[in-house]
């Protein structure tokens, strides 16, 4: 099978991988059809290689760089702000987290369920008071 125009071009300029490189040069060892064609590539390569290179004029590009730039602000500036919509409205994004936030309170409340704390009172001959509820002890002492 033969490589293509592509792969026999970069075997020409030197620009292939070396798996490809080497599939090619095998090949054309043995066909001298693609062998001319790399030969023609590579001399059209060295006469391009000959050729002047054109600088460009780089104040023009900067100029119609910035015509370009002003002309997309223009357009930006008929078209306005987009509505935002969708998943990215900041409105539909705190609702939903709210929600989540709810559903998770509701799903934590309803595996714990609430019971009424445990009192004690405990009255002494004394004459004081004590309260204990849920560890926190509350004494009253009656003086008199």
């Amino acid at each position: 099978m033969h490589p293509t125009e592509d792969h026999l071009a970069l075997f020409a300029s030197g620009d292939a991988g070396f798996l490809r490189s080497a599939l090619v040069a095998r090949h054309i060892r043995t066909c001298p059809s693609c062998a001319a064609t790399v030969e023609e590539y590579r001399e059209l390569t060295a006469a391009l290689a000959d050729q002047v290179l054109v600088v460009p004029d780089w104040d023009q590009l900067a100029a119609e760089m910035r015509a370009n730039i002003r002309l997309g602000l223009e357009a930006g500036a008929c078209v306005g702000n987009p509505a935002v919509g969708g998943w990215r409205n900041p409105r539909l994004v705190f609702a939903m987290a709210s929600l989540m936030i709810l559903a998770g309170a509701g799903f934590t409340m309803r595996n714990h369920p609430q019971t009424e704390p445990a009192t004690s009172v405990t009255a002494s001959t004394q004459h004081s008071v004590s309260v204990d509820t849920e560890g926190v002890t509350i004494t009253n002492v009656i003086l008199e």
